[in-house]
């Protein structure tokens, strides 16, 4: 991210939520979206269910996606 434009993104919302060593942006968040996360991490990458446990945060998003679609599907049950 542009350091210039770091300060109104933030203050517009964006939250900076983690930094690479010599400070740049790796990570951001929207508190307002429920699921908006971006980073320039590549987890999936390191990632397997065969051989090991999944990186702490594709596995949030699988229980995420999975709380999500049971709560969708008890929904259109009912």
């Amino acid at each position: 991210m542009n350091p210039a434009f770091r300060g109104p993104l933030e203050a517009a919302g964006l939250r900076v939520t983690g930094e690479g060593e010599c400070g740049e942006v790796r990570v951001v968040e929207l508190l307002t979206l429920r699921f908006f996360l971006a980073t320039l991490f590549l987890p999936q990458l390191s990632s397997s269910l065969i051989c090991r446990e999944p990186d702490a945060l594709v596995g949030y998003f699988w229980t995420g996606g999975r709380v999500a679609y049971l709560h969708a599907a008890k929904i259109t049950a009912a």
